[in-house]
């Protein structure tokens, strides 16, 4: 056992120590322009808020994995009304990072991602007052309810600019998102989720 040991202490701390150097560890956030796409209505994009954190795991010399866990407000805009879809998302990328002689990184990116809603809320403004409700207490005012699904699906493509500042690695992105499920879990209207979003980030490699 204690030869066994002997071996294997420094096996795991040569095999640690690259993959700890290439970790990272960040927060980013943003604006999302999300334009859900409601069957058969032409409704315009929402603008809200996403952000969260991330770790980045290097996977040789152009490759890595970045998982990510974000706060996103979808929704879709119309006249004086606005749907709101709000979801905790948690996309997992692969990106591809060129090698450059100078500080600056571009990336490449896609992958899946996973979302759970949080919200789902109507709102609306009528002489300068703005009213809500949420879409499960809606059947006074429209004599039905929205009924939406609680998970949602999708796929992630984007690209970026990293700038390596000494110990500090600072982003900056776009990314397309694309709802592969019909959250609408009331009537045969089709809606799905996609959009838009620019986000800046801050890393911090392990070192």
């Amino acid at each position: 056992m204690k030869t066994f040991l002997r071996m294997a202490l420094p096996l795991a701390l040569l095999i640690a120590a690259p993959l700890q150097a290439q970790t990272t560890l960040g927060v980013k956030g943003g604006i999302s322009l999300s334009q859900t796409d409601i069957e058969d209505a032409d409704f315009g994009s929402r603008t809200g808020f996403l952000g969260g954190a991330f770790a980045r795991f290097g996977l040789g010399s152009s490759l890595a994995l970045q998982p990510e866990l974000l706060y996103v407000q979808k929704g879709a805009t119309e006249s004086d009304a606005t749907l709101k879809l709000d979801y905790f998302e948690i996309p997992v990328l692969l990106q591809y990072r060129f090698a450059t002689p100078g500080s600056l990184t571009p990336v490449l990116y896609a992958g899946p991602y996973v979302a759970v809603e949080t919200k789902c809320e109507l709102s609306g403004s009528d002489g300068g007052a703005t009213v809500s409700f949420a879409c499960d207490s809606l059947e006074p005012l429209l004599g039905t309810d929205i009924d939406t699904k609680s998970l949602d699906f999708g796929a992630i493509v984007g690209g970026g600019l990293d700038f390596h500042l000494g110990s500090v690695i600072v982003g900056a992105e776009a990314r397309y998102e694309f709802g592969f499920v019909d959250v609408n879990d009331t009537s045969d209207v089709s809606v799905t989720n996609g959009g838009w979003a620019i986000l800046g980030s801050v890393g911090f490699p392990l070192m």
